[in-house]
């Protein structure tokens, strides 16, 4: 529950809270001699700050009783961890697995840059807009000062997505890529999980998305994200 509280909350699901870490371990803080910082300068191989962390925490349901819920919380992180390492042996664009801890349900997984297929196509934004609608509606005056940070914290989230969406409807024409050659990569993305007998029983345009490679051929690849992923064994 530590890296939480250092984490930044941008998504709120049914099921699970996904945050960003800044860097799952904190840069070092090094005081090396004037010349080996001068030759580590020159060769270029001082250490390189950690990249960030995506975290999803699968949080406790208050309906379900204690035992039960903390057993499913534990197999569905077993089963999801064990189909991203299965889709990344298999040459499958997967976020990669760095930290797993079952007794809070916290799934650590490589932070992917790039935009969800849903933005990209447009209309990323519809929810959003009415989780914008519903903040508009509430009273303030009649809030709690941490129901009052709490509403703040959540518009900005909203605020920042319909940023991110507005940014992304734009880039398939910076990278030139034409909505059709997406969807033939999706294609052959779903049909590479297929082919190694994984399935993702929650295939949506929001939980694929395209990560750009520049200096590659094709510029682009698409990552397959988000739960549930079930590899089923022969």
């Amino acid at each position: 529950m530590a890296l939480l509280m250092e984490a930044e909350l941008i998504k709120q699901g049914a099921e699970a809270r996904v945050y960003k870490l800044p860097s799952f371990i904190p840069p070092p803080n090094v005081k090396w001699p004037s010349k080996l910082k001068k030759q580590l300068s020159e060769t270029k191989t001082a250490p390189q700050n950690p990249q960030p962390l995506l975290l999803k925490y699968r949080f406790r349901k208050k309906y379900r009783h204690a035992i039960l819920d903390a057993n499913l919380t534990k197999s569905r992180l077993q089963a999801e961890a064990r189909a991203l390492a299965r889709c990344a042996k298999a040459g499958i664009a997967v976020p990669g697995v760095r930290v797993i801890d079952l007794e809070t349900g916290i799934l650590g997984m490589e932070w992917v840059e790039g935009w969800s297929v849903r933005e990209m196509l447009g209309g990323g934004a519809e929810d959003e807009e009415e989780e914008e609608d519903d903040a508009e509606t509430l009273d303030m005056q009649n809030m709690t000062l941490e129901e009052k940070e709490q509403a703040s914290a959540k518009r900005e989230r909203i605020e920042s997505q319909i940023r991110r969406v507005q940014e992304a409807e734009g880039a398939l024409e910076q990278l030139g890529i034409s909505p059709v050659e997406l969807m033939r990569a999706m294609g052959t993305a779903l049909a590479k999980m297929h082919t190694n007998l994984i399935v993702h029983g929650d295939l949506t345009t929001s939980n694929m998305m395209l990560r750009p490679l520049p200096g590659h051929t094709p510029n682009f690849e698409i990552v397959s994200c988000k739960d549930p992923l079930q590899a089923l064994d022969a």
